[in-house]
């Protein structure tokens, strides 16, 4: 409701906005290193209710549900994703308006919780050690789903991670183990979209670059789903793919692929609209 500018107690303004973002990720770093954070079977077991996989609480006001991370793969194993909505920040255009995600990983031979909220479509991701309960990594959580799609080991020193970016699609970045933890590499190499230019079709040739991204917009994204912005890696063959879906119906797929060579994938960032139509969503009148 402060966002929506309809609380008299507390005034939107810059200064007001700062504040309580600041303390909204205190509070929620200070749940995030909670060693019992993770502890979902003592939440399930108090819930009032339950519907499928969610689970419902304290007359209703939250809810906890189980999501498959890949809902291709009908397996929890190192695929499930927990969401905690908050029904009194409901925003009726928005079912998502506030939630909260942990998702548990495991990492090769390491365990890693992922602990991210989504305040209007963007807020803070913490990547946590479970062995240690140490915060290894933040980023920010630009989606009102989970933030983190893919989380897998590259080599002994390197990591890479896919984050959702919602309608704007998905993007791949390394990360590098160090003693403090991990830190964001620019790993790749090749095109990027000229986003000052905000044009998704014009790119810039980089030597090195942070992200690859696997763009998309509004009306990509309502027309053709989360299929077509997937970004894959192969741990077998140390790669990443994606594919390119140009005609589906006709079998015109194709692999886009990048081999982790001399610590950098050579890779293009890719719009969607470049061979899928991109017109905007239409309005209702």
């Amino acid at each position: 409701r402060y966002d929506q500018g309809k609380t008299d107690s507390i005034p939107r303004t810059e200064a007001n906005t700062a504040r309580l973002r600041k303390e909204l990720e205190e509070s929620f770093l200070q749940f995030a290193t909670h060693r019992q954070s993770c502890n979902l079977e003592n939440l399930k077991a108090n819930s009032k209710g339950r519907s499928g996989s969610s689970y419902y609480f304290d007359t209703y006001s939250y809810s906890m549900s189980e999501l498959y991370r890949e809902y291709g793969i009908r397996s929890k194993t190192n695929n499930t994703n927990y969401m905690i909505g908050f029904y009194g920040l409901y925003d009726y255009s928005r079912p998502d308006f506030a939630a909260l995600f942990i998702q548990p990983f495991k990492v090769s031979s390491q365990s890693y919780l992922v602990y991210s909220y989504s305040l209007n479509g963007q807020g803070l991701y913490f990547i946590k050690d479970s062995a240690t309960n140490q915060i290894v990594y933040k980023g920010q959580s630009l989606s009102s789903s989970a933030a983190i799609h893919v989380f897998k080991e590259i080599d002994q020193r390197h990591c890479i991670i896919v984050e959702d970016l919602g309608d704007l699609g998905r993007r791949a970045l390394v990360l590098q183990k160090t003693n403090a933890g991990l830190k964001a590499v620019p790993a790749f190499k090749g095109n990027e979209i000229d986003q000052a230019a905000n044009n998704f079709k014009k790119k810039v040739y980089k030597e090195k670059r942070m992200y690859m991204w696997l763009a998309s917009n509004r009306g990509l994204s309502v027309g053709y789903g989360t299929k077509y912005v997937t970004i894959g890696f192969d741990e077998s063959r140390n790669a990443i793919f994606f594919r390119k879906y140009m005609n589906e119906s006709k079998g015109e797929i194709k692999l886009v692929e990048a081999i982790w060579d001399g610590n950098k994938f050579e890779m293009d960032d890719c719009y969607l609209g470049d061979y899928l139509d991109d017109s905007p969503v239409p309005m209702p009148g």
